[in-house]
């Protein structure tokens, strides 16, 4: 299972949280990705 997680760009602690959240809440997933907005739109078509 993979989880993507897209966070604002220019904010080290909106990160911090998204990864915090991803470990505690998803810990049986096995691949976290994030993304800041502009990199996941290049990545993914809305």
């Amino acid at each position: 299972m993979k989880i993507i997680i897209v966070y604002p760009n220019g904010s080290g602690h909106t990160k911090a949280v998204a990864q915090y959240i991803a470990r505690g809440a998803l810990q049986e997933v096995s691949d976290v990705k994030l993304f800041p907005v502009q990199e996941a739109q290049s990545h993914f078509s809305a």
